[in-house]
């Protein structure tokens, strides 16, 4: 086992480039203040009512979606299609919308909801079978789970927080894969709080020095708001771009739908998968939404929430970004997202907390303009955040 390592890359504000994605078009004006990023959607995970259907035949809708259609290389845009009911285009229109609602498909949001506060044009935009730069993405997870198959620790490929101490990549996966949605945060909150952790009365003033209301339940209830407020944005992402699950690239990889690299074909041939969910450390394989951005990831935004509540030592909120950090790339050790969907739903969940958080906090007596110096003060890159090494493979 690998020793954890501290990060040393410098973490600055977030940006709104990466070099390895493509940017939203110049004429694409984000709807937020300069310098600031934009809100998420839903938390979903995996459910094995998205195989059951068809679980007596031994395929997936995947597997019929794609047996219906030509299995030799074409032109056609390949996008998500994991969900029953008729086939779909990206981005979500109202029409494409409405032929969903009877569909097993994941809360397919629009960009006009109400609830939506930050949207597609915001962050750099995901990349599909046959651009720049896809393939090389797509192997980094094929090597994950080759990697998780080999019984590597997950110490191997990242910096672990302390609560994910000695996991290995598919104890990993599992921490992730149906856990309730404020699991992870609430478990590191008390782990500060045990730590002496106290609320920061700079920011939350509190009735006494014993304060309960104003601390522990306080703490409680941003949990649960932040997770919720994050979700409608990630979800009207994710119908905008209809990003398909590495587990239906490599199933359209092994079928001869798309052509990979031969290398990347010689990787998958070698795992001998019976079914697109095999690639994955699930059972039910993916959840029936789009893979951009990623909602385990859009939730995992508790650096930025405890950072402003709580009065953290450096060590403990570089902890804090550990947790958010390894939350998100556990999903990419089970197979169900790419990197840059993890990035995207860790910049997208800060951008709504930061936008959200100060007219939250003012109802307990915060004031707005003080929230908004501390959110500054802990805010980080997610683009630019990366702690992890390589498998050896």
């Amino acid at each position: 086992m690998k020793a954890d390592r501290s990060n040393t890359s410098g973490i600055s504000p977030v940006q709104t480039n990466m070099d390895t994605a493509t940017a939203a078009p110049a004429n694409q004006a984000p709807s937020r203040a300069p310098g600031a990023p934009e809100k998420p959607e839903g938390y979903v995970t995996g459910s094995s009512s998205s195989t059951q259907a068809l679980r007596s035949t031994g395929l997936s809708p995947v597997t019929v979606r794609m047996n219906a259609e030509t299995t030799t290389p074409t032109n056609k845009p390949f996008r998500f299609s994991k969900h029953s009911g008729p086939e779909i285009r990206f981005p979500l229109t109202p029409s494409q919308a409405a032929k969903l609602a009877n569909s097993n498909a994941v809360s397919p949001f629009l960009e006009s909801d109400q609830r939506v506060v930050v949207r597609p044009n915001f962050l750099p935009l995901p990349t599909h079978p046959g651009d720049p730069g896809f393939w090389k993405e797509f192997e980094d997870i094929v090597d994950f789970q080759i990697a998780r198959r080999n019984g590597d620790l997950a110490a191997e490929s990242m910096d672990l927080p302390k609560i994910f101490n000695g996991y290995d990549m598919d104890e990993a996966s599992q921490a992730v894969r149906a856990d309730f949605p404020s699991k992870w945060p609430t478990a590191l909150t008390e782990q500060l709080l045990a730590e002496g952790a106290k609320i920061d009365r700079s920011i939350i003033p509190g009735k006494t020095n014993a304060e309960f209301v104003d601390g522990p339940v306080l703490l409680a209830r941003i949990i649960g708001w932040a997770v919720s407020e994050v979700s409608p944005s990630a979800f009207a992402c994710k119908w905008s771009q209809g990003r398909a699950r590495p587990e239906s690239v490599a199933w359209a990889v092994k079928n001869g739908e798309l052509d990979a690299p031969a290398h990347i074909k010689a990787k998958i041939d070698e795992m001998n998968l019976a079914r697109p969910e095999d690639f994955t450390a699930y059972e039910e394989g993916s959840p029936r939404h789009p893979s951009w951005p990623a909602m385990h990831s859009a939730a995992s935004c508790a650096s930025l929430y405890l950072g402003v509540l709580l009065d953290l030592t450096p060590e403990q909120l570089e902890e804090t970004k550990k947790v958010d950090w390894a939350v998100a790339k556990f999903r990419s050790f089970a197979g169900v997202h790419y990197d840059t969907d993890n990035r995207a739903g860790l910049a997208l969940g800060q951008e709504v907390i930061a936008q959200e958080l100060p007219e939250v906090l003012k109802r307990f007596g915060a004031d707005p303009d003080a929230v908004r110096a501390k959110i500054e003060k802990v805010r980080h890159d997610w683009y630019k955040y990366d702690t992890e090494t390589k498998p050896n493979l």
